[in-house]
């Protein structure tokens, strides 16, 4: 009688295997979800700046575009670049108020940006001269042109009648960058401590006797 050869044991697979499997499904989900992720942001980013306006449109369209929470999810970089442009059209926004195409919390609300952007380009020209003589003649300048603009461009319109409001528009600055914050709080010190020289010595002049023609 043939013995009968010993059966050979099932096949096992190695105890580590399902674990092994696991972790390559995982790696394989993980991934995609980082692909998935990636592709939503782009899209999202895609999506919003697509209606962001160009620098170049109309004063209407940025004034309105400078109200929305859109416009102050922007980085500072950004912001600026329409702060400098919304600066150089403040004759524009008054046109565009008086004739209601924008209402007047946007007219408000670009008025501080433009308020913002040619403080900016003060902080940028002040920071760019050497300290002492140019600095101070510099400041000079500024408070003999506020003085100019203010005599020759009385309060004539509904338009002008609307002011800036210098705190509201000073509290973004805030959100800004700590370099540039130190910057223009660096300027604005000098500005004020400038404006109350002068005023202090047109008090004490308009306190002087003044000089008799001919006397000694």
């Amino acid at each position: 009688m043939i013995a009968s050869l010993p059966k050979s044991p099932p096949h096992q697979a190695p105890v580590g295997a399902p674990l092994a499997r696991f972790k390559k499904l995982w790696l394989i989900l993980a991934g995609a979800g980082i692909v998935l992720l990636g592709l939503s942001i782009w899209l999202i980013a895609t999506f919003m700046t697509s209606n962001v306006p160009r620098l170049n449109e109309s004063t209407i369209v940025l004034a309105k575009f400078a109200a929305t929470k859109q416009y102050d999810s922007l980085s500072f970089e950004q912001q600026r670049q329409y702060m400098k442009v919304l600066e150089k059209r403040e004759q524009d926004l008054d046109k565009a108020f008086e004739q209601h195409q924008i209402s007047e919390s946007e007219f408000r609300n670009a008025l501080e940006q433009a308020w913002l952007g040619k403080h900016l380009s003060r902080v940028e020209n002040f920071r760019g001269l050497a300290p002492g003589q140019p600095r101070i003649e510099y400041l000079a300048k500024l408070l003999d042109k506020k003085v100019d603009k203010e005599r020759k461009h009385p309060h004539t319109s509904t338009a002008n009648e609307i002011k800036v409001d210098e705190s509201a528009a000073e509290a973004r600055v805030e959100s800004w960058p700590p370099d540039i914050r130190a910057q223009w709080q660096m300027f604005h010190a000098a500005y004020h401590d400038a404006k109350k020289a002068r005023e202090k010595a047109e008090k004490q002049a308009a306190k002087s006797p003044a000089t008799k023609p001919g006397g000694s």
